[in-house]
């Protein structure tokens, strides 16, 4: 699983950028949840979410603090 995670965030960074990637991920024993580990999964990761996006507020709000120019659009 992490090699797909890696891959995934390798791929994002090529396509935009490594500046404008930001990879948020548990750390300690709530990195270890297993994938089919539904009911640990939920009673740990919504609690550490909002504690990431707490202490990460600032950075993850650049992300969006500028709207990009519109579409090109071609009809035919």
């Amino acid at each position: 699983m992490l090699l797909t995670t890696d891959n995934t965030t390798a791929q994002a960074k090529l396509l935009l950028g490594p500046g404008r990637c930001l990879r948020l991920e548990p750390a300690g024993a709530n990195a270890l949840v297993e994938l089919d580990d539904y009911d640990g999964a939920f009673a740990r990761l919504p609690a550490l979410a909002q504690q990431d996006f707490a202490k990460n507020r600032d950075t993850i709000a650049r992300f969006f603090s500028k709207t990009v120019l519109p579409r090109e659009r071609h009809h035919s």
